[in-house]
C-alpha cells in the first residue's frame, strides 16, 4: 500500500508561469564592477566546469539523508532540466554541521512494537563542518524488526554510502550516496559545493564589495531584515567592532561568525543569505527551493538590489508530502479503540493486562464468595464492598490511562510523519511522486 502525495509547487516572479519558460533575462540585472551579471555567470560556470551558454538549474541542500519533499526538488530540477536542454547542478552544503550523521527509522512491526529508532550511520562530529570531516566506512546496521522495505532502504543508504569511501570528506560521501541513490528519478548533474562556488569569480568579487564597504552591506542587510520580521533571521550588530557579516569562519572544532577582520582569512563560509546570493546572481538562471528557502529569498532579494543594485535570476519552489503506510486509518482507530478497551477493563480489574478478558485471580475469587452468599444479605453486600475496596487500591489505574492515551498520540504521529529518509520510501511510491510533479507541470 503507498499513499498519494501532495505537493505544493511555486513560481517567481510570475506564479502563473508554469512551467518555467527560459526568458531573455540579461539586460536589467545590473552588474558588479562593471561586469554584467550573464557576463559574470558565464565566467563563474566556466570556472566550475560548466558550459558558459547554456542554462543551469541549481537545487541547493544540506548532505543528509533528506526526505521526499527535499527529493521534489531534485525531480523538478531534472524535468526541466530535461525540457529545456539546462545543466542540473547539486549544490552541496558542505559546512553544515550538526546531527548529520543520524537516521531516524520507524521500527517495528506492529501496534505493540512501533518507534521511532536512530541510527548513527557514520562517526562525526556535530560540531565541525562536513567539509573538515572525513569519509568514513558506515557503521553497522541495527538489528531489529521493521515494516517491509524500511531495513532494505537501511541497507541501500549504507551501501551507498560504503561505494562513496574514498570521497575527499564527509560531505561529498553524503552528497556521492545521495546522488546514487536519486539515480532512478534524476537524472546527469553536476555536484558542486558551496565551497567551491565561494573560490570563483563570484565569491572573491562579494569578499572583495565587503572589504570596501562593510557599513554599507551590514545597513542593507539589516533593512531587508527588517522589512521581512516574520522571517526570524536575525540582524547584524551594527554598533559591534569588528563588525559582523553574514559569513561564517572556521575556528578551532566549529564555527563562529565572522567579522570584517576575518576577510582575508581562510575557512569563510556564507551563511543562508548570502549562500542563495552567491548562487542566484553568479551562476543560476533558475534556484530550486523548498518551502523555508523560498521564504528566505525574498529578504536576500530586497539585500541584494540595496547593496549590490542587481536583481537576482528566477526561482521556483516545491515541496511535497509523502507518508509511510506505516499505520491506516482504520487501523489506527481499531487500535485506540482496543487500548482504550485495556485501560477500561483494568479499571475494573487491577490483575488484566493486555487483550486478556474476563476477571484474574483475585477477582474472580471474590465474585465467586459473592456469588455463594445468599442475596441481599449482610455477607454479601460486605464482601461486595471488600472486592471494590480491593479494585480502588490496584495501582496504576489513571497512570495506564494515560500511557495508553500517549501511545494512541505516539502512532498517530508515526501515521502522518511526511520526513522520514527517501530511501526507506518503496520505490512504487517514489516514481508515483514524480508523475505527479510531471501531471503538475502540465
Amino acid at each position: 500500500m503507498t499513499t498519494t502525495p501532495t505537493i505544493d509547487l511555486r513560481w517567481d516572479p510570475d506564479p502563473s508561469s508554469v512551467p518555467w519558460e527560459i526568458a531573455s533575462e540579461s539586460d536589467g540585472r545590473g552588474s558588479i564592477d562593471g561586469m554584467a551579471v550573464p557576463d559574470l555567470q558565464a565566467r563563474v560556470r566556466t570556472e566550475l566546469g560548466l558550459e558558459p551558454d547554456r542554462p543551469v538549474i541549481v537545487v541547493g541542500h544540506q548532505p543528509e539523508p533528506w526526505h521526499p519533499g527535499i527529493l521534489a526538488k531534485f525531480m523538478l530540477g531534472d524535468l526541466l532540466a530535461s525540457r529545456h536542454e539546462a545543466q542540473l547542478v547539486h549544490l552541496v552544503v558542505d559546512s553544515h554541521r550538526g546531527a548529520w550523521n543520524r537516521m531516524e527509522w520507524p521500527r517495528g512491526v506492529d501496534a505493540e512494537s512501533f518507534a521511532t529508532d536512530t541510527w548513527s550511520f557514520l562517526d562525526g562530529h556535530p560540531d565541525r563542518p562536513m567539509c573538515r570531516q572525513s569519509a568514513t566506512p558506515p557503521r553497522p546496521i541495527p538489528d531489529a524488526k521493521a515494516m517491509p522495505g524500511v531495513l532494505d532502504g537501511l541497507q541501500a543508504w549504507s551501501a551507498a554510502l560504503d561505494a562513496e569511501c574514498d570521497a575527499k570528506n564527509a560531505a561529498l560521501q553524503c552528497a556521492g550516496a545521495l546522488n546514487r541513490l536519486m539515480k532512478p528519478w534524476v537524472g546527469a548533474m553536476r555536484t558542486i559545493t558551496v565551497s567551491q562556488l565561494m573560490g570563483t569569480t563570484i565569491g572573491s568579487l562579494l569578499l572583495e564589495r565587503m572589504s570596501a564597504d562593510a557599513s554599507g552591506c551590514i545597513a542593507a542587510f539589516n533593512a531587508a531584515v527588517d522589512r521581512h520580521p516574520t522571517l526570524g533571521v536575525r540582524r547584524l550588530d551594527a554598533g559591534a567592532d569588528p563588525a559582523p557579516l553574514p559569513l561564517w569562519i572556521e575556528q578551532e572544532e566549529g564555527l563562529r561568525t565572522a567579522n570584517v577582520d576575518d576577510l582575508q582569512s581562510d575557512g569563510l563560509h556564507p551563511k543562508a543569505l548570502l549562500l542563495t546570493a552567491l548562487a542566484r546572481v553568479g551562476l543560476a538562471d533558475l534556484f530550486i527551493h523548498g518551502l523555508g528557502g523560498w521564504r528566505y529569498d525574498e529578504a536576500m532579494e530586497d539585500w541584494m538590489d540595496a547593496w549590490w543594485g542587481v536583481r537576482p535570476t528566477r526561482r521556483a519552489m516545491v515541496t511535497a508530502d509523502l507518508r509511510l503506510p506505516i499505520l491506516g486509518s482504520q487501523w489506527l482507530e481499531s487500535i485506540r479503540n482496543g487500548l482504550l478497551q485495556q485501560v477500561r477493563r483494568r479499571r475494573h480489574d487491577p490483575e488484566t493486562s493486555g487483550a486478556a478478558r474476563g476477571p484474574g485471580p483475585t477477582k474472580a475469587k471474590a465474585l465467586a464468595e459473592i456469588a455463594s452468599l445468599p442475596p441481599g444479605s449482610q455477607e454479601r453486600r460486605r464482601a461486595w464492598v471488600r472486592m471494590h475496596e480491593w479494585i480502588d487500591q490496584g495501582v496504576g489505574r489513571d497512570t495506564d490511562r494515560d500511557d495508553a492515551l500517549c501511545r494512541i498520540e505516539e502512532l498517530a504521529a508515526l501515521s502522518v510523519r511526511r520526513d522520514w529518509p527517501f530511501p526507506l520510501y518503496d520505490e512504487n511510491a517514489l516514481h508515483e511522486l514524480k508523475r505527479a510533479l510531471e501531471t503538475e507541470l502540465g
